[in-house]
């Protein structure tokens, strides 16, 4: 992970091996702020997160010539809300934010089942450089991402996708109690990212 930050942060003169720091997620970004690698972090291959679950949200923030903050995230059809711990992310002017590997941004109460290999559109919204929507993978719990704290210690575990929470039938989990730790998972990088 140091690696990823020092690639990211513009401090390392090569970039990291493949192995260490995947590029798997969607890129885009919105009035300067630069958004790189976002993706859903979902269920071990062969299983599903079923409605009701939560899952966490990974990405990095590029911060343009101006600091700004995230305040709101949002996933229309697959989460009934998401969570960022502390009510915003901040970021500095000309800095890369790593979000990860423990969960800050939470997409809680899942309206439909996930698995590895979907998309689903999400929306980051800045206080100041505004909305950006991006169709954003899942990516299975596997290789390098388990090295990514997933939502799961709150409800029941994921089921396989043969069972009750693609055949229709309600999921077993009813409630969270799960929340992001504030100040957990944040990790900022100086210099503009590669």
């Amino acid at each position: 992970m140091l690696a990823l930050v020092g690639a990211l942060g513009g401090c390392a003169q090569r970039a990291a091996p493949a192995a260490e720091t995947p590029a798997d997620g969607i890129d885009g970004g919105v009035g300067g702020i630069g958004v790189r690698n976002m993706f859903v972090l979902g269920p071990k291959p062969a299983m599903v997160l079923p409605p009701g679950r939560d899952a966490p949200l990974y990405l990095t923030l590029a911060g343009g010539a101006t600091a700004d903050r995230l305040i709101g995230v949002s996933a229309p059809g697959t989460a009934a809300s998401a969570a960022i711990a502390g009510g915003g992310i901040t970021v500095p002017a000309g800095r890369a934010v790593v979000i990860g590997p423990r969960p800050v941004i939470v997409l809680h109460d899942l309206r439909r089942p996930l698995h590895g290999g979907d998309y689903t559109w999400i929306t980051l919204t800045f206080r100041t450089a505004g909305k950006v929507r991006l169709n954003t993978p899942v990516m299975p719990y596997d290789t390098y991402y388990t090295t990514y704290s997933t939502a799961r210690a709150e409800r029941a575990p994921a089921v396989r996708s043969s069972s009750a929470a693609t055949s229709g039938r309600p999921s077993r989990s009813t409630g969270s109690p799960w929340r992001p730790v504030p100040g957990r998972g944040i990790r900022s990088s100086p210099g503009p990212p590669a």
